[in-house]
């Protein structure tokens, strides 16, 4: 909490801040093997390693903005408007 009250009567929004169970996986699951032919563990190296995040083209908002344009064409294509 940052100290702010929370309100009563309505319906206090939080925001999760944290790591999804769908992405979870993507982050921590191991990819490359752990062990060698004989049972001994890899070394990591740094020359053969590689972020597993695969980055979106743009931001969420982005993508939004991208969205809502399609959603305004097809809504003119089709005679309707958002009003």
């Amino acid at each position: 909490m940052d100290g702010r009250e929370l309100a009563t009567q309505v319906v206090n929004f939080e925001p999760f801040l944290g790591v999804s169970p769908s992405r979870y996986f993507d982050l921590f699951d191991m990819i490359a093997e752990r062990k060698d032919e004989n049972g001994d563990a890899v070394q990591w190296k740094r020359s053969n390693s590689a972020p597993r995040l695969e980055r979106m083209v743009g931001s969420y908002l982005e993508i939004e903005t991208l969205a809502v344009g399609v959603l305004e064409a097809g809504l003119s294509r089709s005679g309707l408007s958002t009003v």
